[in-house]
């Protein structure tokens, strides 16, 4: 998984699947293109940076490739409407014995739409809700088959023979490869795994599910058993939460829980210009902005804050754009006339080019324009979390209120005959108000309140111990680390910029001397800051690293992911305990 993080925040995140191509651009650019997203251009802090992601990319792409013809289809069209799509033959019951009717079909993320050539007639579009459906394997003969089970009845498709299908190994294959997508976007278990325990297996399910042809409310969840005894669930038998089994068995009967393994002037006048027409022409309008002389640009690069006299951020960015190529440096160098002969654009470019490492010097202003804000911000942002981590940890109501839905489970468990569970995966929460019982509007949620009115009523009030949850916790521990190891390289990048400037003007001019008192001072004062901050993300680290203890959670659980289940879950709780109350008052 590729993850795109800003202050803290995941804000997208791509499975390797999903990555089409790598570019590798001039400098420490390159261009990553994905399936079903636009391309993303990035620039590596170092050389060496750089070979490492296009080695990376290049490595995933060419595992990508290695799938089978229908299914490397599918990796690559899994986020477009279409996920899927070929002929295949479907079977008919006609008086005269069976036909088989050339169809096109077409796999999307909920429905599957076939349709079916009818003489002198137009094909008739069929949809099938795949919520609604098992699918399985039904025929191994020459032309392998399978079968669509749903509500209306079952169907039948087969691959058709052809050149390519000829080879009976092959047909299986796509044949297995359909059956395979088919249940994975039904979200179907493979039949041989149904309801059973993996004996050689360490992890078990908590999955709720209805008897009825009605899709799984609540996903697998898989808990491993050695994670429960250092976990909340292994104090279960001291604190046995008391129900009343008989309401819950009578309201949701048809229900059980299972358990199963598992970017000036007009420059057309000017046919002299140096630079690159195009370049020139968008530089030029940047430098309607600067106002100031070409000459004056060295020295305003060695002012580091604007309130100072130096450039504003919007100015440095422009030229970090527009800092010379190679080839227009030595193109400048190569210049023999006086500057004064020049466009403007091309008078900015020649001293451009005279600035030592321009471009280390324009990405070490920007970064120290950023840092006090971006330190800031950070800071905020971990104290949030360690705060909503210190909640989760100490609460002992949120507890008391999982071992609740736990005794409601079991008991449901029982009534089915299936064996009890030690635990359950927090993701289940965000399912409780789905489960409806035979009172419509009453679901499990209500159930779980109902009995915990009845028997421990101040636990209602468990919210008022995880405040931090009512909205839900916009950065993630896993952000976070990533955004404290960039401030890390950000002033160490820093710091080897003074340390290089340091060894090529330590007799310089008064600008140059200053400039570098001030990057030292900066490096300190930011130094110092940022080891707190490091302390206080080593902190949060720890602290989420007990959570997922306390909850059996896995190790590389996402907390932006697993906070949203609870603050989720509070939220729906509070509805509930309110619009039971209000019918009890």
């Amino acid at each position: 998984m590729i993850f795109n993080i800003e202050k803290g925040n995941l804000k997208n995140q791509f499975p390797f699947t999903q990555i089409k191509s790598c570019f590798n651009g001039d400098g420490l650019k390159l261009v990553i293109s994905f399936y079903g997203h636009h391309d993303y251009e990035i620039e590596a802090s170092s050389l060496e940076d750089k070979e490492n992601l296009v080695k990376i990319m290049n490595d995933i792409i060419q595992d990508n490739g290695q799938l089978s013809t229908v299914k490397s289809f599918a990796k690559r069209n899994a986020y477009c409407d279409v996920i899927l799509d070929g002929l295949l033959e479907r079977q008919e019951q006609r008086p005269g014995g069976e036909t088989w009717n050339m169809c096109l079909v077409k796999l999307k993320r909920q429905e599957l739409v076939y349709y079916c050539a009818q003489e002198k007639l137009q094909p008739v579009e069929n949809i099938i809700n795949l919520s609604e459906c098992n699918v399985y394997s039904s025929g191994n003969s020459d032309s392998p088959s399978f079968t669509i089970h749903t509500k209306g009845g079952s169907l039948v498709f087969r691959i058709p023979l052809n050149e390519q299908t000829r080879n009976r190994e092959k047909s299986l294959g796509m044949r297995d490869d359909w059956v395979s997508l088919l249940q994975e976007y039904s979200s179907q278990n493979p039949p041989s795994s149904l309801n059973k325990c993996n004996s050689n297996s360490s992890e078990v399910i908590l999955d709720i599910k209805s008897n009825q042809t009605t899709p799984e409310l609540l996903p697998p969840d898989l808990l491993a058993v050695n994670k429960v005894n250092k976990s909340m669930w292994a104090l279960q038998n001291a604190d046995p939460k008391k129900i009343d089994t008989q309401r819950i068995r009578n309201l949701f009967q048809c229900h059980e829980f299972t358990v199963s393994a598992d970017n000036s002037s007009d420059l057309s006048k000017n046919l002299n210009i140096l630079l690159n027409s195009k370049i020139a022409h968008n530089f030029n309008i940047v430098l309607k902005s600067f106002h100031m002389a070409p000459g004056q640009l060295k020295d305003k690069l060695f002012i580091i804050n604007e309130s100072d006299g130096g450039l504003s951020d919007e100015h440095l960015t422009n030229l970090r754009r527009y800092v010379p190529t190679k080839k227009d440096v030595i193109m400048y160098q190569n210049f023999k006339g006086s500057p004064h002969e020049l466009h403007i654009v091309d008078q900015f470019m020649l001293e451009m080019c005279k600035i030592p490492d321009l471009c280390k010097r324009l990405d070490t202003l920007l970064a120290i324009r950023e840092l006090s804000s971006y330190m800031q911000d950070l800071n905020r942002l971990l104290s949030l979390q360690v705060k909503a981590c210190e909640q989760l940890l100490k609460s002992q109501t949120f507890p008391a209120v999982l071992h609740y839905i736990l005794a409601i489970g079991n008991c449901l468990n029982e009534n089915a005959g299936k064996e009890k569970v030690n635990g359950f995966r927090l993701s289940s929460l965000t399912k409780m108000s789905q489960l409806v019982s035979k009172e419509k509007k009453f679901t499990l949620l209500h159930g779980l309140v109902e009995q915990i009115l009845l028997y421990e009523p101040d636990l209602v009030k468990f919210p008022q111990e995880l405040n931090e949850f009512e909205s839900v916790p916009g950065a993630s521990v896993k952000g976070l680390i990533a955004e404290v190891e960039v401030l890390s390289k950000e002033l160490e990048k820093i710091d080897e910029y003074r340390k290089t400037f340091k060894s090529k003007f330590s007799k310089g001019s008064s600008s140059e001397t200053k400039f570098l008192k001030d990057l030292k001072i900066i490096v300190e004062t930011y130094g110092t800051e940022y080891a707190k901050i490091a302390k206080r993300s080593s902190e949060m680290k720890k602290i989420y690293s007990d959570i997922l203890q306390k909850f059996a959670e896995a190790e590389d659980q996402d907390s932006q992911e697993m906070f949203g289940w609870i603050s989720t879950f509070i939220k729906e709780f509070k509805n509930v305990v309110s619009q039971i109350q209000d019918v009890q008052n």
